[in-house]
Parts: C-alpha cells; structure tokens; sequence
C-alpha cells in the first residue's frame, strides 16, 4: 500500500456493524480489519496460478472476506475463483468489460436491482430469463453480473445480502436448449464460488413446464446450502410476501409497488461502469502494443499498408472505431479492444472505408443469422459437429507461412449446414487470435467426402450468399488459397449454386483437385498432413480442438 493510496475507514451505522460483528466475523477495530485485508492481499499476489489483481483498493478485497465471514482461506479461495472466472470464461466477460452490447438486455428488463429491499433488508435483483427475444445466455449471466457488481457497491448490501427473484414467465425452448450441463456448472460456480455475495433466497415465479428440463440440468450443481434457500412459489405469490413487502412489488406480482424501473437500472450499470470500461481506468484495458517480429512487421507494411509507428496504428484504430460508432445501423460494437479492431484494417490493408464495411458487414451478419450466432454464442450446442471432427484449426502448415482450416462437412451424421457455419465461424475466429496469421494468411481444405444430397439440398441460394458473404465481406481474414479435395458427384449442383456468389478473387484461389494429393502438396506442407490425404503428419485432433474452442479465451 503505497503512501498516496487512502485506507478504508469504516462508515458503517452502528446496527449495521453490530450485524457485520455478530454475522460475518468482522473485527469491529479498524486496525484488525486492514491487517485482515493486506492478509488477503498478500496471499493473492503470492499465488502461482499468473493470476492478476484486477483491483488493489481496500474496499474491493474487503467484500470478499465478508462473503465468507472473515475465512482467511475461505475469502482467498473466493478471490481466486473471481479472478479465474473473469480470465477464462470470455464469452461473459467480454460484454462485462463492454457492457454497451448488452443494452438490449438492460432495455428488454431481463435484470433489474432497483426493486428496494426484502423484509431482512436484503438488496432485491429480478431476473427475467428469455424476456428478449433470441437472448444468449451468456448475456444474462454477464447482465446479473454487472446488476450484482453495481448492488455490492453499497456496503449495506454485502453485509445483508441478496434476494432473487427469477421469473420464469418468458423462458422459451430456444434459451433452455442453451442451457447445457458445461453452462450450468459454470453459472452455478459464479454465483456460488466467485461472486463476493450473501445470496439469501432465490424464489422463482411463473414457471413454465419447460422450467422442470432446465432445473434437472441446474440441480445437480447446486450446493446444499444454495438449495435450502431455493422456493418454487408458481403463481402463488403469498410466499413471495412472507419474503418481500407487496408494498414494494409491482402489480404482475400482487403487489402495490411502482411498475419496474427498468430505464433506471440500466442507467445506473452502464454510469456505473461507464468510467471502468469506457476511459480504460481499470479493468485492465490497455491499449495495442505491437510486438510483432521484426520479419513478420515488415511483411505488414510491404503487404498490408500497416503504419510502422505505433501511434499511427492507434490512430488508424480509433479513427475506424469512431467511424463504427455512428453507424446508422444501431449495431453495438462486438468487442472494442484494439486488438479485435485491428483485425479488420490488417484484412483490408488499412484502407478505412473498406475496414469499416467489412466491420459493418460483420456486425450484421452476427445480429442477423440467428441460426448461426446462437449457437457461435453457445458453443456448446455445436459439441457433436465438434466431436465429429467436422472443423479443425493448426498455427501453421501452408507453404507460404499461412495457417490450415480444415473443413468436412457431412462429417457429423445428419449435420445441419448452420451448424457447420457456426463450427467455420469458431474456429477462424479463435485462429485469429494469432497475429501471424491475421498477417500470412489462411489456407483451407475442404474435404467434400462425406457431402450428401440431404446436406446439399440445405444449401440453396440464400444460404449460399449469406455463407460467401460471411467469408468474402465479414470475417476479417486472408484467404490465401481454397482446395477442395474427394467432391463426390453432388458436389457439380452445389457448385452451380455456389459460383455466381463467389467474387473474382475468390475463384483465382480455388482449386477443386479431386484425390490428386500431390497438387494439395503444392500448397500445404504434407509433413502436416494426416495420413489420409498422402501426408506423413499426425492424425487430426479432434478432441483436442473441441476443448480449445469450449474453452476457448477469445471473443465471441
């Protein structure tokens, strides 16, 4: 604790600290109570997991320690858990940390934390599952979340607590379905291993038959404790009453309260984490640093137009994120991250109009391809595409220093074509993480063996346009070269289908080369080739990459 950095000093009202004393352990001396912080502290920072302290401030580690009662080990196994869940599970906390995209939410009143207070003063939070049409689940977790963030910042709260209400009036069978044991552990674990709260009850109302599939998949991950303090009332409010005032609950709930403010809460979140996200103060957001080889930079700028100088790059990047901010479209920005919009203007050679199409084309197409992005945005509902090995990244294998995306749709028997899409979608996205290959490029092989006619007659010409303006318009990546390999005979329709959407470009780097893998050769290093297209390399992992993309650290 530096000299400049202010201690916390306890404005508790006396009954409130009385309750902190008696209930959570709290030493009511001060002095007792930074010593309990810095040991906390302390034990974080000497951690051997490359864990980092999003935030040092007193006030922050202290909630910890009263979620678990002044524990010592207890209270650090909690931080750690916070800090590994913000690291890892991306498709979350990258909307957390820009918290604009998920407006929709807020103004949709899927979460809301302005309610008042449950008759033992506990803090009240809303939430209304699927109330937004086509919602994702992980926007719900990272929208309870921010509600819950911004409801510990009152210290009354971490001492009393907090009280669920989840109305289940609006669940559907598109947002149970996303809801899969891999899913449920893990929103289970955030709410009871990471989240610095007393969570009090959680009483849920209005449920549908569907709620009986979703609760046999969440059951088994809940704790004992978690449990007890679980109440299904239906429709019968009387027990939510015994709970919280009527006085303070809306009329959709028998009670006399004011409609819900749901306007409100959102202004609160978003000015809440309006300084942390925004102007980059915490959270850890800083800005690009290019650490590119000296080889790899060069070639940069001799073929991508990329500006040697840093501040130049930055410029080119917040010149195309302000372009992107007055969008007549209304799109929310996926991921503001430099690193993420420097992809676009790599794969348009820095030339800003076009970055900014292609970025605006992407953005469309993740808001309007529902059939695709729920599942890009669950990616768990893609498992068997993914265990049939139907999709497949490597770091390196082209001649030319570019990267492999392997593709065998038909693979996955009965493969749906959106789902291929999605599994494409995933993985260019998670091999664009590697600069390199944003610079050298991608080489893809599509093995067409597995092709059926039920798989062809899916691709008609809507979804043949959609799908090459995905790869020619959206996704922000050098396709350096395109072989197909063992098309059966259907494969002369689909093409037909396919041509007319296919730029000038694009048809220069085909090249349909049947089972002549010596031409596939040409290209691609065969020491990286399995052994069923003549290559000397290792069999494809496909195990290994499901777990790359269901655990994977990028945005989605």
């Amino acid at each position: 604790m530096t000299s400049n950095e202010t201690r916390y000093v306890c404005n508790l009202s006396p009954a409130i600290l009385a309750k902190a004393v008696a209930e959570l352990n709290e030493p009511e001396d001060n002095t007792k109570r930074l010593a309990a912080i810095d040991e906390i502290k302390r034990g974080f920072l000497g951690n051997t997991e490359g864990l980092t302290l999003m935030k040092e401030d007193d006030i922050f580690l202290l909630r910890f320690l009263r979620a678990r009662k002044f524990d010592m080990a207890r209270s650090l196994a909690l931080l750690k858990n916070y800090h590994k869940q913000r690291s890892s599970w991306k498709e979350v906390f990258d909307k957390v940390n820009n918290p604009s995209r998920l407006v929709k939410v807020f103004d949709a009143g899927c979460i809301c934390g302005s309610l008042g207070k449950a008759k033992d003063s506990s803090a009240i939070v809303l939430g209304r599952p699927g109330k937004l049409s086509g919602m994702s689940l992980t926007d719900f977790v990272a929208a309870v979340f921010l509600s819950v963030e911004t409801l510990l910042d009152i210290e009354e709260n971490q001492v009393y607590g907090i009280t669920v209400i989840q109305d289940m009036y609006y669940l559907n069978f598109g947002f149970v379905r996303q809801i899969g044991p891999s899913l449920a552990s893990r929103f289970l674990g955030l709410l009871q291993d990471c989240l610095p709260i007393r969570l009090k009850s959680v009483n849920v109302v209005n449920e549908p038959m569907l709620f009986d599939i979703a609760f046999a998949i969440i059951g088994p991950f809940m704790k004992e404790k978690t449990k007890k303090r679980f109440t299904i009332h239906g429709q019968e409010y009387s027990g939510l009453h015994s709970i919280i005032d009527p006085q303070i609950l809306p009329d959709n709930y028998n009670g006399s309260g004011n409609a819900i403010d749901v306007e409100g809460w959102k202004n609160t979140v978003l000015e809440r984490f309006k300084h942390d996200i925004t102007l980059g103060a915490t959270m850890s957001v800083k800005r690009y640093e290019c650490t590119l080889s000296a080889p790899l930079l060069a070639k940069a700028m001799e073929e991508l137009n990329e500006p040697e100088d840093n501040t130049e790059r930055l410029a080119a990047i917040d010149k195309l994120r302000e372009s992107f901010s007055k969008n007549q479209k209304g799109y929310q920005l996926h991921c503001s991250d430099d690193a993420f919009i420097l992809r676009f203007l790599r794969a348009r050679k820095f030339d800003h109009d076009r970055a900014l199409a292609m970025l605006l084309n992407y953005h469309k197409q993740r808001n309007s391809w529902s059939e695709v992005f729920e599942k890009v945005n669950n990616p768990t509902l893609l498992t068997p595409l993914l265990d049939a090995g139907c999709v497949f990244g490597m770091p390196s294998g082209g001649k030319d220093g570019t990267s492999l995306f392997m593709g065998r749709p038909g693979k996955q028997k009965d493969m749906i074509f959106t789902d291929f899409v999605a599994g494409l979608f995933l993985t260019v996205e998670k091999m664009l993480e590697n600069e390199e290959m944003q610079i050298h490029g991608l080489t893809v092989i599509e093995d067409l063996s597995y092709m059926d006619l039920d798989l062809a007659k899916q691709m008609g010409p809507a979804s043949a346009k959609r799908f090459l303006n995905l790869l020619q318009d959206c996704l922000p990546v050098r396709v350096k070269c395109v072989s197909l390999v063992n098309e059966p005979t259907v494969f002369d329709v689909l093409f037909k289908i396919v041509q007319p959407f296919m730029k000038e470009k694009t048809r220069k780097r085909l090249r349909v080369i049947g089972n002549s893998y010596e031409k596939l050769h040409e290209v691609v290093d065969p020491a990286k080739l399995p052994a069923a297209y003549n290559g000397t390399g290792p069999e494809v992992d496909t195990e290994g990459w499901k777990r790359t993309l269901l655990g994977r650290g990028t945005n989605i």
